[in-house]
């Protein structure tokens, strides 16, 4: 009775799974593809929006390890945002592997919705709550007024904020017991 109860239960997820894994693969994983951070297939962004990402994210990777991809897109092929969030986030392994130390900020203009999705190895960084507050607080007034690129680069410009402040105050704490 009991395998006959976690198949039950296994058996949705893993069909779940499956139709996820043909969902978002027309959008072009920027690391590979050589443009840096940032992929933006419908081209919302300005060059030079792109650009002020991509050095902010490069800062942070060589300070911390930690990695931020960016996506804009105009369609989420079905999915909920946090759900397409997480299947770009892992499909383009956004993070180093041992720390998981990844976050994806996805932007949907059309659906105008915005998601971060953090990797297990920062939530006690950015929990969903702090996530929310980048976004009330860097990125949506930003939208309200149009400025499409200026949210954007403070949101990513806040992520990276909390990620590198509270890194470096660990590192200082490591530094200082071990003194």
């Amino acid at each position: 009775m009991n395998s006959f109860l976690t198949l039950l239960l296994l058996v949705p997820a893993a069909v779940a799974a499956q139709g996820d894994a043909g969902r978002l693969t027309w959008v072009p994983n920027p690391r590979t593809s050589g443009s840096g951070w940032v992929s933006d297939p419908g081209n919302h962004l300005k060059p030079a929006t792109i650009a002020t990402i991509n050095e902010t994210i490069a800062t942070l990777e060589r300070e911390t390890s930690a990695e931020i991809g960016v996506a804009v897109l105009d369609s989420l092929d079905g999915l909920e945002p946090g759900a397409a969030a997480l299947l770009l986030h892992r499909r383009w392994g956004v993070g180093k592997a041992a720390r998981d130390n990844g976050v994806l900020l996805l932007w949907a203009p059309a659906l105008r919705k915005i998601f971060v999705s953090v990797g297990y190895g920062l939530e006690g960084v950015i929990p969903d709550a702090r996530a929310g507050r980048i976004q009330d607080q860097a990125i949506i007034p930003h939208f309200r007024r149009n400025g499409f690129d200026r949210g954007m680069i403070e949101g990513v410009a806040a992520i990276a904020s909390a990620v590198s402040w509270r890194l470096s105050s660990a590192w200082a704490m490591v530094r200082a017991c071990s003194s």
